[in-house]
């Protein structure tokens, strides 16, 4: 298991706190992953991805990726 160290700023400690009560969580760990968790359900992204150029588009099978893409 691995430990995640979080400095959080006290307002957002006393949102944590009020998360924590009004869930019944006791345990602050499993709190912070419940809000984490809720946040990302939630997250959509306010960006829009650009296309991959066609020569990328393998919907007719394997794409050939030219040498001036590569690094």
């Amino acid at each position: 298991m691995q430990t995640l160290t979080i400095n959080m700023p006290q307002a957002l400690r006393a949102q944590l706190q009020v998360y924590q009560n009004g869930h019944n969580m006791a345990d602050p760990a499993a709190a912070i992953v419940a809000i984490v968790d809720a946040y990302l359900q939630l997250w959509s992204s306010t960006a829009t991805a650009q296309s991959l150029p066609a020569m990328y588009d393998a919907e007719d099978g394997p794409c050939e990726v030219l040498p001036s893409f590569l690094p």
